[in-house]
């Protein structure tokens, strides 16, 4: 197949509304709350096989996250972006390998069902309300498979690949110039990301061993629904882990919000212009953010949020601004994703005249949370080598977001999670 061949497929770049936070909670029983939880319509119709299959990306969010990030620091990512990336290496793999990246990213029922569900799953996310004018919010979700020029791939990869993630191929030169390539694609990420995600692949990642590298790119930036007023915004105290009271920037506002006041943990739910997606800060007031973090499952969290009520809450939450980038390779083999790391990988379905394995997995995130709404992006790259190489009146509840907290970005009509992360630190 030529070069002009490779150059085929839409990228998934779709301008629309997008962002939100959503988190899980503990196990622990929770208190009634002051109103009865009242789901809000979703923006479209509710597809039932999405919403079944969410949980188990979920839980790889949550597990990604502990395994990724060290406890006591501020984190963020986007699950969605790497099991996607990933994803992309799986429609390659065959034997062991495939059971075990299938069985580590909750896709183990019918291959071709799952990764139709995972696509599907992105493209729920990203939808948009084509009324809306006003306060229009952006989203795009692009991926890229770039190829080594000349390299042959295994029958029926680029076309499985297509067919499932609509993945642009490029070929590019990795052995002529390795470090110009890594600029490249870096270049291309940063594009996809608005410049959020800058140089995330470090120098020295691309060689001349590199075959492949599977990429994509997310990029979001919602309006709330009811914002926060910038003359409102005031330093307040955050009480962190160690119980020390630091001074940062909080944000006020009194509004109609889904909200849970619950023993253990208080929650409360911001939405964005005509889009499904909301942001849920879940902040626990027992114990510490490390416990309860530890608890979270796909089930803790999908209790909390089938638990949101709905009414006023006087708010009061930071701003905050975060961003991270590591090679969460070591964190996937945890999972139980070994052995597509190493020299006895099968990806016969992916390159069948030469033994490859996939390298590493750079993954770069940012988050900013202000009186306007939020922006995100998120971007990840798998690397192929060759051989060689997360009634009666009652006072409505305040709701003071004053201590280390988790969040989420995801779907509320299906619950599939987008970015996930913790704030032990606003400043």
């Amino acid at each position: 197949m030529g070069t002009s061949a490779r150059m085929w497929a839409m990228e998934v770049g779709v301008l629309a509304l997008c962002a939100g936070l959503a988190c899980c909670g503990a196990r622990a029983e929770a208190e009634p709350d002051a109103n009865p939880p009242a789901r809000e319509a979703p923006m479209g119709e509710d597809d039932p096989a999405l919403r079944a299959s969410a949980p188990a990306g979920n839980d790889f969010a949550f597990e990604l996250l502990r395994r990724s990030a060290p406890t006591g620091q501020n984190a963020v990512l986007s699950p969605l972006s790497v099991r996607h990336a990933m994803a992309l290496a799986m429609v390659g793999a065959e034997g062991r390998t495939l059971e075990e990246l299938a069985a580590g990213l909750g896709m183990e029922r019918d291959e071709e069902e799952a990764h139709a569900a995972l696509a599907s799953m992105v493209a729920h996310a990203i939808s948009t309300n084509p009324r809306v004018r006003e306060n229009r919010p952006e989203v795009s979700f692009a991926s890229r498979i770039w190829l080594q020029d000349g390299y042959a791939l295994a029958d029926g990869y680029e076309s499985r690949v297509g067919a499932a993630y609509g993945a642009a191929f490029q070929t590019i030169d990795f052995g002529a110039g390795p470090d110009r390539a890594r600029r490249q694609v870096n270049a291309w990420i940063e594009d996809q990301t608005h410049d959020r995600i800058r140089d995330l692949l470090p120098q020295g990642s691309v060689t001349d061993l590199t075959r492949l590298i599977l990429s994509n790119a997310v990029y979001l930036n919602a309006t709330w629904s009811r914002q926060f007023e910038a003359e409102d915004t005031r330093d307040g105290a955050f009480t962190l882990a160690d119980g020390t009271q630091v001074q940062t920037p909080m944000m006020h506002q009194t509004a109609w919000f889904r909200h849970r006041v619950a023993r253990g943990y208080e929650a409360v739910q911001m939405g964005y212009v005509g889009t499904d997606l909301a942001m849920l800060v879940v902040m626990p007031t027992r114990g510490s953010l490390e416990a309860f973090e530890a608890s979270m499952d796909a089930a803790a969290w999908g209790g909390i949020v089938d638990g949101l009520g709905g009414g006023e809450v006087i708010l009061t939450m930071p701003k905050f601004e975060q961003e991270q980038m590591a090679d969460v390779g070591a964190s996937l083999r945890a999972m139980g994703m070994e052995r597509a790391f190493t020299t006895d990988a099968e990806f016969g379905r992916m390159v069948s005249h030469e033994p490859v394995s996939i390298g590493g997995v750079f993954h770069g995130a940012f988050i900013r949370v202000d009186e306007a709404g939020t922006e995100a992006a998120a971007a990840t790259a798998l690397m192929m080598v060759g051989s060689a190489a997360p009634g009666e009146y009652v006072p409505p509840p305040r709701i003071t977001i004053d201590k280390p907290f988790l969040f989420a970005i995801a779907d509320t009509s299906t619950g599939a999670i987008v970015f996930l992360g913790r704030v032990v630190d606003p400043r």
